[in-house]
């Protein structure tokens, strides 16, 4: 059953699946065309939105591929049939990590052979950027398509997401709260880990408190719960996040060569749409 929905999934989707891939493949062609000095400057605007929107295109067949068997109310064609939910659930995951994230990867990976990095080299650092994808925006974007109906509703909660999270910023702001501690740092990965490993715990949550029991009203109290909640990540104090990062990466070996950087360092800084080694990641 697995197997006979993603492929159902694909046949409806592939336009948006096909629009997405090409946005990635445009976006590593323009990276390849800007080179390692960044010439000509007139294509680095394009450069950087075109990462930013390959990942809205994500989010939004991330969402779309849930709305297919939408799992809030009691007329849908799955329910009748029915269809183990579990089959269910693995299909949806199937497609995002194969049809949504495959793209994605393949496109990276292109990219840095294209630059003369080795095979290994690639693949950790195409990997590494796909996981940062995947726990950041990803795996929320299917808690978004797993409490909501159709896309209309998931816009409205997205934009609500967001404007709550701006108004409880403005007030911080008028408070004296900012910047944060972490704040102009080189500590800033780390609150993006924790909001990577938020977003990870809390989607495996309610993505198995909605296909299991379908307790719509829970899982949306609990998705708006965790939004909050990753907000005051921002706070967290500076010295215990550095204590952190010297048990991460004993100060004592920093300078030797060959010195390896923790794959969750890798991982995180992948979404300022910086380089790591020279491989641009976003």
């Amino acid at each position: 059953m697995i197997w006979h929905i993603f492929k159902k999934d694909c046949r409806l989707l592939w336009p948006l699946v096909l629009i997405v891939a090409l946005v990635h493949v445009v976006s590593a062609s323009l990276w390849i065309r800007l080179g390692r000095f960044d010439e000509p400057r007139d294509l680095m605007l394009t450069a950087y939105l075109l990462p930013l929107l390959g990942l809205l295109g994500m989010v939004i067949l991330t969402v779309a591929v849930l709305h297919q068997d939408a799992l809030p109310g009691v007329r849908q064609d799955w329910l009748v049939r029915p269809v183990n939910r579990r089959h269910l659930f693995f299909s949806k995951l199937l497609f995002v990590l194969v049809m949504v994230h495959g793209p994605l990867l393949a496109a990276q990976m292109i990219e840095a052979l294209l630059d003369e990095f080795p095979l290994l080299a690639a693949l950790d650092a195409a990997s590494a950027n796909g996981v940062t994808a995947l726990c950041l925006f990803t795996l929320p974007a299917m808690v978004l398509g797993a409490v909501t109906q159709t896309m209309t509703e998931s816009i409205i909660g997205g934009v609500a997401v967001v404007l709550a999270g701006a108004l409880v910023m403005l007030l911080l702001s008028t408070m004296g709260a900012f910047p944060p501690p972490t704040g102009g740092s080189g500590l800033i990965w780390m609150v993006l880990t924790v909001w990577a490993s938020l977003a990870a715990v809390s989607s495996a949550l309610i993505l198995t408190l909605q296909f299991t029991r379908r307790q719509t009203s829970q899982s949306r109290y609990l998705a708006a719960g965790t939004a909050i909640l990753a907000l005051f990540a921002f706070f967290i104090p500076w010295k215990p996040l550095f204590a952190i990062q010297q048990w991460l990466g004993p100060n004592r070996g920093a300078g030797r060569a060959g010195t390896k950087i923790p794959k969750i360092m890798c991982a995180t800084h992948g979404i300022h749409l910086t380089r790591l080694a020279g491989f641009r990641m976003y």
